[in-house]
């Protein structure tokens, strides 16, 4: 078994790289990840310099895909939220050179889910083979482009597994995750609060619905292309006003994504009359709804909890 380096997600067929993933984990989607690239968030059929250089490996037996992982040759730390600052900082006061380094990751995504993929049409003993061969051609990769070392962020248990046993160290960090306990509505997700919050919360949304906002929950197929415009300036808004940046996604990655997916592509936005005040974007599969990004043109009480959590 053989991997190949490809330079873009649209060397693979959407139909046969789609086929690798186990459930629709909108992450790991041709569409997602060509959305990535022609929006020139990543390098890829662009040519800007955005420091992700796709290097995606894959394995096929007689023309259809066996396996397959999204690699980026990476030249800095953004965009990954692990922070791993203080290791480069600690290569270059080692006289060293962190990056480049070999990332098996999805850009700007800090959601669990699968990192490498395999047909089911596998033995055991086959999956394994190409497994090693994947991991034995990221080592290769890594030498020849003078790599400080090989990083998977946010695998699946199944794929951290399999690296912990082939004795790559491991990397801990926490995250908050909401379950749905069963709730009949928002009324019964209340109730299982101390009478002090429950009362908060139910005050802090009166506090939105008295303002006169219109409140609205689509699908992709719902939202208008200006609609789309509207919300990357939000988004474009907020990470001006936390970093000063403009944000790491490309003008028309939204309307990209939800022209491509539009049933996995949902807007939580808040409305003055036909002005879009506030939106949160997400993206769900069939088990989990993962809020992304915010924006608001206007500090109003209780927004973002409302458009980003109680929606």
């Amino acid at each position: 078994m053989q991997p190949r380096i490809f330079h873009s997600i649209h060397d693979f067929p959407s139909d046969d790289w789609n086929a690798l993933w186990p459930h629709a984990y909108p992450f790991s989607r041709h569409a997602f990840l060509a959305a990535l690239e022609d929006s020139g968030s990543v390098n890829g059929s662009t040519a800007n310099d955005t420091g992700w250089q796709p290097l995606h490996l894959a394995i096929a037996h007689q023309g259809k895909l066996i396996a397959a992982m999204p690699l980026y040759l990476k030249f800095h730390s953004y965009g990954e939220y692990v922070f791993d600052w203080s290791w480069a900082n600690a290569y270059q006061q080692a006289g060293l050179n962190y990056y480049p380094k070999l990332l098996n990751a999805i850009p700007f995504t800090p959601a669990t889910g699968p990192r490498m993929a395999f047909s089911q049409t596998l033995s055991a003993h086959e999956k394994t083979q190409a497994h090693s061969a994947m991991l034995d051609a990221v080592k290769k990769l890594a030498q020849d482009h003078h790599c400080s070392g090989y990083h998977s962020l946010f695998p699946s248990h199944e794929n951290a597994k399999a690296l912990q046993a082939l004795h790559f160290s491991q990397r801990l960090g926490y995250q908050f995750h909401w379950f749905n306990d069963g709730y009949r509505d928002f009324d019964d997700f209340l109730t299982r609060f101390a009478s002090r919050k429950r009362k908060n919360i139910r005050k802090e949304r009166s506090k939105v619905h008295a303002s006169g906002l219109t409140l609205q929950m689509r699908d992709g197929n719902a939202v208008s292309e200006n609609e789309w415009r509207e919300f990357y300036a939000l988004y474009h808004r907020t990470y001006l006003k936390r970093s000063g940046s403009a944000g790491y996604l490309g003008r028309d990655f939204f309307q990209r994504l939800a022209n491509a997916m539009p049933e996995q592509v949902l807007l939580a936005s808040a409305h003055d009359g036909e002005d879009m005040i506030a939106a949160a974007f997400y993206l769900r599969d069939e088990h989990t709804l993962y809020g992304r990004y915010w924006g608001a043109r206007a500090d109003i009480d209780g927004l973002h909890f409302e458009c980003c959590y109680y929606q």
